[in-house]
């Protein structure tokens, strides 16, 4: 009843919400401008002086660090014109995976001109090693150089481009003698510098407590890096020289200056329910991840990804929630502002999901929902990273810039006129950008309201599923009758919106993310000779696995591992006159005795047959094999997409097909299967024919998470 109350004021906040630009940092000042080097000086030594200006260049955006093929220089440094002295300095960092070289940050530093070098206190940059020390405090000089601070820390880590974007998120923070760095969000240094930094010797080369901020290219090495988003926050100053007990204040400051403001909205959600709240920052924008307690607490944690984080989410997604946490289910969400999914607010997204991913250990595979404008922003990130995706559930999401906010609106945000937002707006617009989400099996179900007027029901998920069907994807749109833009139980208690994301939480793995057979076995049995031995039958390559019908041979693809209770879901297509088959709980198949190795015989087979449009039968498709017919013979066409669930959990067989169950057995109440085993291999079966399969997705079960039936229908 509580929730009841709230409806009204969450209501005027979700559809009132400030429009607002992308989510800044309030203080800081850029120190790059992203176009040119202005406020910056290269600064080595004569001879490396032409090395140096193609060294150092603007790249995309970005200030890119690059010897690569070059070891005959000294150091080469690229430092701010203007000297900082107690300051929060934040910015980005981009490695790529076996880049040889060394960098640095210098912080409070004087670059000598007779020598080449730049004395003062650095933050490293190692790039040969993930763990390495990046992110600790060098001593450059002058005096003995030597680490300041280089502690063991468990949970920083350098992240490359080859994992997600390759962007890193470093801080540091100086104010008196006090230096914390922090990467990727995690405390590095905390270091107290009293009697060193202020010591004689680096008073009188001047350097410790104010200079200059230098980026630097070690010498003698090979280096490739990118620096971008660079800001800074000056400080009050703090005494040079501050007393020991200064050490609280300057630590409640810095806590201050890193710590995530929390999102109010979140926090009156977060206080009606039994969870973790975590607050944290990505590219400087507000984010939030709410974890389950206790038990229901899982590595990887499933979860839902919410957008937009503009006054939501609130209380009036408690109930939701609340079962989703109970299964094990988290939710986190990000505020890029009105980013109306333009690119830049989709690069936030990105380096918000490999966060979530690295520091706290979330699943690969969110489950997206979208409501109302937020569609535009998680559609447009989705239709980039398909394959990151478990399934979107959308509660009255926008998915066309026309139809909201409009183009003239929404074109700021990308950096172009409305006109050219519309010439280009196959790129941007949701609605256009369906295909890859199709293609990768992604499953959508949406709510909306048939008295819409602020984001028609026709024009957006209307829409959306009449393209999403045509494309092959699968998707279940519910209409609320005479509802609108409005928070109201049918939207927001919806139970088989709730059970749709149980049902795809996107803990589980794909089978095949490279192009290669690793961790499954082809085999091949003397009951079927083998024409050809020497030719493979089965290839993957954009991961699609592929099954050449003409080599001849006969056999089975089977996984590496053995499963008792699981959920497989995946797509196949078949070629005319093609015969194939899933095969479930089987023993290792092995030359000479098929009665007692052969899936059909003493496992299962779940058949694929070029049979649409003919009557079930226990050899149709769909069927257990000569074992158990059909409820119905749900198969598409040759050359169609199908999508295939089998779930088996204890004695319990459910098959869909095309979304229609068509199989919901239990083996011991029918005789023909009471003593089928039940734990066995996987494999996929080539008995002539071409056949294709794609998106196969394994997820191994957690007590209880097969038990929810599949309402999922197109």
């Amino acid at each position: 009843m509580r929730l009841v109350k709230h409806h009204a004021l969450w209501t005027a906040i979700l559809l009132l919400a400030p429009m607002s630009s992308l989510a800044t940092e309030v203080g800081f000042t850029p120190l790059f401008d992203g176009k040119t080097l202005d406020g910056w000086t290269i600064n080595c030594l004569p001879k490396d002086r032409k090395l140096g200006a193609k060294a150092w260049t603007v790249d995309q955006g970005a200030i890119l660090a690059n010897t690569m093929g070059r070891k005959d220089h000294f150091y080469i440094w690229l430092t701010t014109n203007k000297e900082y002295g107690d300051f929060v300095l934040r910015l980005r960092v981009q490695v790529e995976r076996n880049v040889p070289g060394n960098s640095g940050i210098q912080i409070r530093s004087r670059y000598i001109a007779d020598t080449g070098w730049m004395e003062g206190p650095q933050i490293d940059i190692d790039p040969t090693n993930p763990r390495g020390t990046t992110s600790k405090l060098w001593n450059e000089g002058p005096g003995e150089h030597r680490w300041l601070s280089n502690p063991p820390v468990k949970n920083a880590k350098l992240l490359y481009t080859d994992q997600g974007d390759g962007w890193n998120d470093m801080e540091i923070i100086a104010q008196g003698m006090k230096i914390r760095s922090l990467l990727n969000g995690v405390t590095v240094v905390d270091y107290d510098g009293s009697g060193v930094l202020n010591d004689e010797l680096h008073n009188k080369h001047k350097v410790g407590t104010k200079g200059l901020i230098g980026l630097q290219i070690h010498m003698y090495d090979e280096l490739k890096l990118r620096f971008k988003d660079i800001r800074i926050k000056e400080l009050a100053p703090s005494p040079t020289g501050a007393a020991p007990g200064a050490g609280e204040d300057f630590a409640k400051a810095a806590e201050t200056l890193s710590r995530p403001q929390p999102i109010p909205s979140v926090k009156a959600l977060a206080d009606q329910l039994p969870c973790i709240l975590d607050f944290f920052d990505v590219h400087g924008c507000p984010a939030f991840l709410i974890r389950p307690k206790g038990e229901a607490a899982a590595s990887p944690m499933p979860w839902v990804w919410y957008a937009p984080v503009i006054g939501h989410p609130n209380p009036s997604h408690a109930w939701m929630l609340r079962q989703w946490l109970e299964k094990g289910i988290g939710m986190a969400g990000v505020d890029v502002g009105e980013s109306y999914g333009s690119p830049r607010g989709c690069a936030t997204y990105t380096a918000f999901w490999e966060t979530l991913r690295t520091r706290y250990h979330t699943a690969d595979r969110p489950c997206l929902l979208p409501q109302s404008r937020g569609g535009l922003m998680l559609y447009n990130w989705a239709a980039e990273n398909p394959t990151r995706v478990a399934c979107i559930a959308g509660i009255y999401t926008v998915c066309d810039l026309r139809s909201y906010p409009g183009l003239d609106k929404a074109c700021g945000a990308y950096g172009l006129s409305a006109a050219e937002l519309a010439g280009h707006l196959a790129e941007h617009n949701p609605i256009d950008r369906l295909s890859s989400l199709a293609k990768a099996g992604v499953p959508i179900l949406h709510i909306h309201g048939d008295a819409d007027a602020v984001v028609p029901l026709e024009k957006n998920s209307g829409e959306l599923a009449r393209r999403y069907r045509a494309l092959g994807g699968q998707v279940r749109l519910i209409i609320i009758p005479g509802k609108g833009h409005q928070v109201c139980d049918e939207f927001f208690h919806c139970q088989e919106l709730v059970d749709f994301v149980a049902a795809h939480r996107g803990d589980g793995i794909m089978l095949f993310t490279r192009d290669d057979l690793s961790g499954w076995t082809e085999e091949q049995h003397n009951f079927y000779k083998a024409k050809n031995p020497n030719v493979r039958t089965w290839s993957v390559k954009d991961g699609v696995v592929a099954c050449d019908g003409s080599t001849g041979n006969c056999g089975f693809l089977r996984y590496e591992k053995k499963l008792s209770d699981f959920i497989l879901r995946l797509e196949y297509r078949i070629a005319k006159n093609c015969n194939s088959g899933v095969c479930i709980r089987t023993r290792v198949p092995y030359d000479g005795y098929p009665d007692k190795t052969l899936p059909s015989h003493v496992g299962y087979e779940v058949q694929i047959l070029d049979d649409a449009d003919t009557p079930a039968s226990k050899t149709s498709t769909g069927a257990l094999y000569g074992l158990v017919a059909p409820r119905a013979n749900a198969a598409k066409p040759a050359g169609e997409w199908n999508t295939l669930e089998i779930v088996c959990h204890g004695p319990t067989i459910r098959v869909t097909l095309n979304g229609q169950v068509v199989q919901d057995v239990d083996q011991t109440k029918i005789d023909a299967i009471r003593d089928r085993p039940r734990a066995g291999y996987l494999s996929l079966q080539n008995h002539g024919g071409n056949i294709e399969f794609r998106n196969i997705w394994l997820k191994e079960d957690v007590e209880g998470s097969c038990r929810c039936v599949n309402r999922f229908s197109q």
